[in-house]
């Protein structure tokens, strides 16, 4: 696949133009009798090429489905994140079949696809709409050198990560609402499932599940979450390719991947609280222990939202579903 991967990166580069097979195998790192064997096997993949005898071969069609060359060729060579990428055609959940993989040995940065899940789920066990061929669906498997008790700080690393992507690819305002989801707008359109493997005090991995209504339409969506839920089609008013928006997500988590310990996570608070939707208003937390009430007044050092009640104490709550109750202002600075 790297071979294969690694001929997608140079053609992807060139944008559509043409390029001589003697220049294409050199930059892919391939003798040059390998080259139509390989390409050969991305036609069967979906791919299509078109060859001119003066000027060369140019990647003339891209596949419908996603594809784990296209995707990596669209991530940098050297890598982490992706630098293992599985594709299901279905499966019951992505966490799952990554959970599995990770009780096999599986390292750090593998990804697991699915085009469509079956019982695809969110916190509390929620069903996630998965249909096929129209969204991201996808778990990362992490092995963090991460206290438990700092866990938090995945799930809110990656919404920081999955938010800049999908602002820089879409030109639509995403937000974040506390723990996990992201809307535009006030739908939902993206959301966050960390589960963890916990052996006494050390965690073993993280399975970082992601989902993101790509190009959804209305009639995708059950009538009780029509008004609750969108996609970025529905909110673009276009489609989107969705191995170049899987590819932009996946850069943003490696570039932050390392930025758990206490020395950089104040960098991903600062940026979480930019695109914070609930900072500064009157929220209801949820919870099995009951509702709470405060005003959203940041996160602390350990990804916990720091709620202010009404006599001015701060709680830290670190779980629970949060509704914005009303709107309010003040100055919120970084917890010390």
């Amino acid at each position: 696949m790297k071979r294969d991967e690694a001929i997608l990166r140079v053609l992807l580069d060139a944008d559509r133009n043409f390029i001589a097979p003697m220049d294409l195998a050199g930059r892919a790192a391939l003798a040059t009798e390998e080259l139509d064997a390989r390409l050969d096997a991305l036609r069967k993949r979906g791919f299509d090429f078109e060859r001119h005898p003066m000027l060369g071969i140019r990647l003339a069609e891209l596949p419908e489905g996603l594809t784990p060359e296209e995707i990596g060729a669209r991530l940098p060579a050297e890598r982490t994140v992706g630098q293992t990428i599985h594709l299901l055609a279905e499966t019951s959940s992505t966490n799952d079949a990554a959970a599995r993989l990770a009780e096999q040995g599986a390292t750090e940065g593998t990804l697991v696809f699915a085009e469509a899940q079956t019982a695809g789920r969110g916190r509390h066990g929620r069903i996630w709409i998965s249909p096929a061929g129209k969204g991201l669906w996808f778990t990362l498997l992490l092995r963090p050198k991460l206290s438990p008790i700092a866990a938090s700080r995945i799930t809110v690393m990656t919404g920081v990560a999955v938010a800049n992507a999908l602002r820089r690819a879409t030109g639509l305002p995403i937000r974040i609402k506390w723990p996990n989801d992201l809307l535009c707008r006030g739908r939902k359109l993206a959301g966050i499932l960390t589960e963890l493997k916990i052996e006494g005090a050390r965690l073993v991995h993280a399975l970082v599940g992601v989902g993101v209504n790509v190009n959804l339409d209305r009639r995708d969506f059950s009538n009780e979450l029509r008004d609750a839920a969108g996609s970025l089609k529905l909110e673009a008013e276009r489609a989107f390719s969705r191995a170049t928006l899987a590819a932009a997500i996946l850069r943003e988590i490696e570039a932050r991947r390392n930025c758990l310990d206490d020395a950089s996570f104040p960098a991903i608070v600062e940026e979480w609280i930019a695109l914070d939707e609930t900072l500064g208003r009157q929220i209801c937390v949820r919870s099995p222990d009951g509702r709470r009430f405060g005003q959203a007044a940041g996160l602390d050092l350990d990804g916990a939202l720091l709620l202010r009640l009404d006599d001015g104490r701060i709680e830290r709550v670190h779980g629970g579903d949060v509704s914005i109750e009303r709107a309010s202002t003040g100055s919120f600075p970084l917890p010390k």
